[in-house]
Parts: C-alpha cells; sequence; structure tokens
C-alpha cells in the first residue's frame, strides 16, 4: 500500500494476533493518495506526486482521497494501463470512477435484465448475504464472542433460504447485524474505547468512525472490480438503486465488509495502533477520525487485504476476492445460473 505523503508502496505483513499468522502474498497493490494538496501527475512513464515516484506497472488500482488531484496526461496513462482511478470523499465514500473503455456491454444487459426479474435477482441477494453470514460466524468463532453470538449469526443462515422478498433477506442480515455489534463491546481491549452499537450518520464513536471508513473503502474496491468486469456498479440485486449511490457495490461489499474492516479495526484497536487520539468530535456531536487515524485504518485495511487464504485448495489472498465475486456474478448473470462465492467460509 502507498500513501504519496507518507511512504513508497510497500507489501507489510500483518500485526501478531491470537490466531495464526497468515502470510502475505506478493501482488499489485493500489495507491492510497491522502493528502487534500498533493497532484498525482505523468513524468517518464511513472506516476509522480510530492517528489515521490511509482512505476505503473506496480498497482492494482489508484485512490485519490478528499482534495487529492490527478492530471489528463496521468489519466490518460491510467487508462491506457488499464489501471483503474476511484475518486473518494474525504469521508471514504466512492463518488467516481475512470477505467477502460474496452470492458464490454453483454455483462451489463445481462444484469439489467436480471435486476429487474425478481425470480432472477432476489437468489442473487441471498447468496451474497449467505456468504455475509458465513464470513460472519467464521470471524465470531476466531475472535471469541459469545456462544450468543454465534446461534444468532447460525440461526440466520439457516432461515434465508426461505426468505422470498428482498425486504425478508434484509431484515434477516440486519438482525444477524445486530446481534453481530452486540458481541463487539466483549471484543475491545483497550481501555477507553467504547462501542455502544451501530451509529453511522454520524458516527458516536471511534469504532464507528472506523467502520464507516473501512466499510466505504471495501466498496471502493468493489465498485473497481465490477467495473472492470464490465458490470455496472451502481444497478444492484439487493441494495435499491438510488442516485449517487454505488448498489452493485454495496452488494459486492457484503462478503467482504466484516471480514475485512472489522477485522481489521478490531485488531489495530486491539493492538493500540489505532486509539481515541486519532478522532475528533465537531460541533453535532459527530465522532471523525482524523487524518492519521484515516492512514492508520487504510494500512490495516491494506493488510488484511493482502493476507493468505486457501480456497478450493489453492493459495489465495484476501485482495483477490473482490475481482473474483464480480467474475462469478458476471458468470452467473450470463449462465442465468446460481452465484457460487469463493472464501474461506
Amino acid at each position: 500500500m502507498g500513501f504519496f505523503d507518507l511512504f513508497l508502496p510497500q507489501r507489510t505483513a500483518p500485526r501478531p494476533t491470537a490466531q495464526p499468522a497468515e502470510e502475505p502474498v506478493p501482488d499489485r497493490i493500489p495507491l492510497h493518495i491522502v493528502s487534500d494538496d498533493a497532484l498525482l501527475r505523468l513524468r517518464d512513464g511513472a506516476l509522480e506526486a510530492e517528489g515521490t515516484r511509482v512505476p505503473l506497472d506496480t498497482l492494482s488500482m489508484v485512490v485519490l482521497h478528499g482534495g487529492a488531484g490527478v492530471t489528463a496526461p496521468c489519466l490518460r496513462a491510467l487508462c491506457e494501463a488499464g489501471v483503474p482511478l476511484a475518486v473518494l470523499s474525504r469521508g471514504g465514500y466512492p463518488v467516481g470512477l475512470c477505467t477502460p473503455m474496452d470492458l464490454g456491454a453483454a455483462a451489463r444487459r445481462d444484469q439489467y435484465a436480471a435486476a429487474a426479474d425478481p425470480a432472477r435477482s432476489l437468489p442473487l441477494a441471498r447468496a451474497l448475504i449467505d456468504a455475509k453470514l458465513a464470513a460472519c460466524n467464521r470471524l465470531a468463532r476466531r475472535r471469541g464472542a459469545s456462544a450468543v453470538c454465534v446461534r444468532a449469526l447460525s440461526r440466520a443462515r439457516q432461515r434465508l433460504p426461505r426468505a422470498r422478498t428482498r425486504a425478508a433477506i434484509m431484515g434477516i442480515e440486519g438482525a444477524a447485524a445486530a446481534a453481530w455489534h452486540k458481541a463487539i463491546p466483549d471484543l475491545l481491549r483497550a481501555e477507553g474505547v467504547t462501542f455502544a452499537g451501530r451509529s453511522r450518520r454520524p458516527p458516536g464513536d471511534l469504532v464507528n468512525a472506523s467502520l464507516s471508513y473501512g466499510y466505504a473503502c471495501v466498496t471502493t474496491a468493489c465498485a473497481v472490480a465490477a467495473r472492470c468486469e464490465g458490470l455496472d456498479p451502481a444497478v444492484g440485486f439487493l441494495h435499491a438503486e438510488r442516485a449517487g449511490r454505488a448498489a452493485l457495490a454495496l452488494d459486492l461489499a457484503e462478503p467482504l465488509r466484516v471480514a475485512i474492516c472489522d477485522a481489521a479495526v478490531l485488531e489495530s484497536i486491539n493492538t493500540r495502533a489505532l486509539g481515541l487520539r486519532h478522532a475528533d468530535t465537531d460541533g453535532s456531536g459527530a465522532v471523525n477520525l482524523t487524518a492519521e487515524g484515516r492512514r492508520v485504518v487504510l494500512r490495516a485495511l491494506e493488510r488484511r487485504w493482502s493476507t493468505r487464504l486457501h480456497i478450493a485448495g489453492r493459495a489465495a489472498c484476501w485482495r483477490d476476492l473482490p475481482a473474483r465475486h464480480a467474475r462469478a456474478l458476471s458468470r452467473a448473470l450470463r449462465a442465468n445460473g446460481q452465484l457460487v462465492l469463493e472464501g474461506p467460509w
């Protein structure tokens, strides 16, 4: 991971945890530009900002946070190299994507047809939430969550096949999320850090601010994966379409939100890498991450993305999953078949 205002792109090993360490997998890496006054340029075939240069062929995507800018020649070079560029708000929410034109339209035609047909869209929505519940249950067990939480997650997964509407699927997911959030305070090990439940607009504490920022970054990775597969990030099967909302990206993020973001935030807080010093409260009572807090969360997310997995007997890493899931969805849409999401669940 790289931040032009902090250090060169690098691959970092995960912090030690109570669980067995997962070895990072070398791969192309994303470049995050987090300085508001940074301008990304192209010079001699490499990207440059604030005196730092990075070769294009080392990058999986470029992410501009907040006020960071980019020149037109740099945008052109990124498109020609097939490196997507995402633009995020200061809160981490994706507001735009720049990708090559030659991604095809057939996948989108299949996607739009399925989204308009409940008989096709509901099985896809169930598959996404089933993977999320399985991933959440896995993390709950590994982190030592209460038996009450684990049972609630298991029951939710058992109920899911009987859900016949999108509202029913979302209701099951909501009940499972409430059980998981209720377990989080017992998993926090840092003095003074509390979590009274999920609060979004505005975030009410450090944990909520970190989760919201992390979820937005995970959604960005899924939006890029969907777009690179030729899909429309705005048209989903689970989340309702709304102006400015990346509904499909939110759908694809569901199996990864807890597994990537919650795991990374809990680890960062419990190892004291992330603490109350990384949050500010504004006049309305909203708690927001500081600039350094956003960097800490991004580092933690990138460590998590880079950790090794074994899926169907093959080595992979979490970073592979957005692209694999988008590819699996495209295949399911094309064949009007079942969506099977790979993962350690």
